[in-house]
């Protein structure tokens, strides 16, 4: 008979396997979108293995955009947590919905950061993500027209990335560069300061948000802001998240 630690453990485990079916993804696809072996991965799927690590369980909370705690009690799990762990998922758990929102966000940007920065500390991940056929700041009134993307592999690409397009010109540089491919995450805002693309005027571009100018900016000091009016049709397309690995 089942002890309650191990009947958590079964459905943090099936519940993994709901958001997989969920996704309509293959264990294949899961392995490539998570960087997660995919023996390992399987092990966990089937029951094999019913002790995950917690950077595996973080990776595919990221690709099922949920918290750690939507997969069950994390202290069922053999997870070699440390005390001052624990203390710090008792304190989440203590948390109303904003507070656990807040949380999540902020390690899945660090999350992100440390994948940017040991790319090659796993197997690679390979994901398929939409690309842009027309170049940002390219000119064109198509820009971001459904016929102009297809799907290409990218090799460890931010979790939050969407969609991945190339740059034309020297406008943004020295942070990007002309033929650069860049990853862009789909949201209808930006604050301040943040470099997105945008469509101004049927146009594409990669540019710096300037909200209290009104304009968006280079940051190449030689080319001039573009400023915004009332007049221009303007939308904000996402957020620039990283940029290809050669």
């Amino acid at each position: 008979m089942q002890n309650s630690d191990e009947r958590n453990k079964k459905m943090g485990l099936e519940k993994i396997s709901e958001y997989k079916k969920k996704m309509r993804l293959t264990t294949k696809e899961l392995s490539n979108r998570s960087g997660i072996p995919i023996s390992t991965l399987s092990k966990l799927l089937t029951g094999e293995s019913n002790n995950p690590t917690l950077k595996n369980l973080q990776a595919l909370a990221n690709v099922f955009e949920c918290s750690l705690n939507d997969f069950g009690a994390l202290d069922t799990f053999d997870l070699s947590i440390s005390n001052s762990e624990r203390e710090q998922i008792r304190k989440i758990r203590k948390m109303d919905p904003y507070g656990r929102k807040a949380v999540n966000t902020l390690i899945d940007i660090e999350f992100e950061r440390i994948l940017q920065k040991e790319p090659n500390s796993d197997v690679a991940r390979w994901v398929d993500l939409p690309f842009q056929l027309l170049k940002a700041s390219a000119g064109s009134g198509q820009f971001l027209d459904a016929e102009n993307f297809e799907m290409r592999a990218f090799k460890n690409p931010p979790v939050s990335a969407d969609f991945a397009l190339k740059i034309s010109g020297d406008s943004m540089e020295p942070k990007f560069s002309d033929e650069e491919t860049v990853f862009v995450h789909q949201q209808p805002d930006l604050e301040d300061g943040q470099i997105g693309i945008f469509v101004f005027n049927g146009e594409g571009y990669i540019k710096q948000m300037d909200r209290k100018g009104h304009s968006l900016i280079s940051l190449n000091t030689k080319y001039d802001p573009i400023l915004i009016t009332g007049s221009d049709q303007f939308r904000i397309v996402g957020k620039v998240v990283g940029k290809a690995q050669h």
